[in-house]
């Protein structure tokens, strides 16, 4: 697992991933060190905490150059010894070549990303519907999906029954849970027009999101924990006159896996 080799965290039960403390004790010998470490976060933070907290951290050059790069030795020196050996492997030219970065850097999305303080993260793999907003400051695991969406207008309509009734018929499966796939599930979606705009919306996915992420605090549970159906607002339900004229809204990157290690 090749991937695991950028990663600091201290619930990896295979060996691979490096401790936190040693990622202290690199930013103590050399506070640079910090500026190439990044705070992580996949599908099981999302899918687990009640305030999706990460408690990972990953070394990430995004496309510079090995140049560059070395000059953050020590970091460097994790990467050869736990990522190099295992891209040296590869067929593909440019992993071998470019080891010390993610294999999908996917930099234009990022920089989309850093236009907006936060985004709307899905789980590509989950049992319920789980969205959320997390900050972009983070690197985001390939497990999750990025909605480029910082409303609550999008994650209302997104977390409606309407919605998840249509991923649930357009998605495959892994085991019994739901594998969301953006080509299928969202860029098909009749979008409202101009949903953007629609203060009702606003605020019904604000009203919604607090309370269930107050709920999630308070009763110490996951997102994978189901609500009610009557949790979502009927006045954010298209009506079958409404759905006729729609159109999707978003397009390519506003969902798309991003760029971490698996």
């Amino acid at each position: 697992m090749y991937g695991q080799g950028f990663i600091f965290d201290d619930t990896d039960t295979k060996g691979v991933a490096s401790p936190i403390a040693e990622m202290r004790r690199l930013i103590a010998k050399d506070p640079r060190n910090a500026e190439r470490i990044f705070p992580y976060i996949g599908g099981e933070e999302v899918n687990d905490s009640p305030t999706h907290a990460h408690h990972r951290y990953v070394i990430n050059f995004g496309e510079m150059t090995e140049q560059e790069a070395c000059k953050w030795p020590d970091l460097m020196e994790v990467l050869e010894a736990k990522v190099k050996h295992e891209r040296m492997l590869l067929k593909q030219t440019s992993s071998r070549e470019k080891w010390w970065q993610f294999e999908r850097t996917r930099e234009e999305h990022y920089r989309a990303l850093s236009q907006h303080e936060r985004v709307i993260a899905l789980p590509r793999v989950s049992q319920y519907l789980s969205l959320v907003f997390l900050k972009t400051e983070f690197v985001f695991s390939d497990q999750l999906l990025i909605m480029i969406c910082d409303r609550h207008a999008g994650f209302c309509l997104l977390a409606s029954r309407p919605h998840e009734v249509w991923a649930r018929f357009f998605s495959s499966s892994m085991k019994d849970d739901m594998r969301y796939t953006p080509s299928d599930c969202f860029e098909t979606f009749p979008f409202p027009k101009d949903f953007e705009q629609n203060p009702a919306l606003e605020s019904a996915g604000q009203t919604y999101y607090e309370f269930r992420a107050a709920l999630m605090v308070r009763n110490n549970e996951d997102s994978q924990k189901p609500t009610t159906a009557s949790t979502t607002p009927t006045s954010v339900r298209p009506t079958s006159s409404s759905s006729a004229s729609c159109t999707p809204r978003w397009t390519a990157p506003s969902l798309t896996p991003t760029a971490g290690p698996n």
